[in-house]
């Protein structure tokens, strides 16, 4: 760390909270369970009225194995509390459920240009691919030939555009058990509920040319 030129945060809520009344209108992209936007939250309520979150979380109608029933998704499963926190604050929320996100690799060609790209930004991630292949319990895809399950890149994906995607409004509200649920006492969030005919072949284009630069 000692070579690193840029700004260290002691503390990442302020740090939050900051850039939110800094830039009014910020998109917060949140792949991750959300203690974070829980404390943040309840540190300074107003940014809920300057922020828009876009999310990978929770199941609508499709889990983890690509069919019916919902599963209880592990971004939202893992902290119910703050999942609660998050989806009852009053800024606007576009989310990427596993309804979509479960589909969403990359193989064949498209991945050779990834895996063989000279960027350090691509080489830094295959490392990082290799090394979880190497140590996880669960393992889909494979280093050499094809990406694992990339579901943040589809929330990620949407913070550009929504191209591809067949986007609904829907009230949703976690309940208890960590699911999201479709309830008339939810409120409205925008889910990224299926791929249109050619939406995979869009949002793999724009990933090839990101990373395979």
């Amino acid at each position: 760390m000692s070579t690193y030129q840029g700004t260290f945060h002691e503390d990442g809520i302020q740090a939050l909270i900051d850039a939110v009344h800094r830039w009014n209108g910020i998109t917060i992209l949140e792949i991750a369970p959300a203690p974070n936007l829980q404390i943040a939250l309840k540190k300074d309520p107003s940014i809920a009225s300057k922020a828009h979150i876009k999310s990978m979380g929770g199941s609508i109608r499709i889990g983890y194995n690509g069919k019916p029933p919902a599963s209880p998704e592990y971004n939202i499963h893992d902290d119910i509390p703050a999942a609660m926190a998050m989806y009852e604050a009053a800024w606007p929320i576009q989310a990427a459920p596993l309804d979509t996100t479960v589909q969403s690799t990359i193989s064949g060609t498209s991945y050779q240009v990834i895996r063989d790209s000279p960027s350090i930004y691509s080489k830094t991630l295959l490392e990082c691919y290799r090394w979880w292949w190497d140590h996880c319990s669960w393992r889909y895809g494979n280093p050499e030939s094809a990406s694992t399950i990339l579901f943040d890149l589809v929330a990620a994906y949407t913070v550009i555009t929504d191209e591809g995607l067949l986007v609904t409004d829907l009230n949703i509200k976690v309940n208890d058990q960590g699911m999201t649920e479709i309830s008339s006492q939810g409120r409205l969030v925008r889910e990224g509920m299926q791929w249109r005919s050619d939406g995979l072949n869009l949002w793999t284009t724009a990933v090839v040319k990101i990373l395979g630069k």
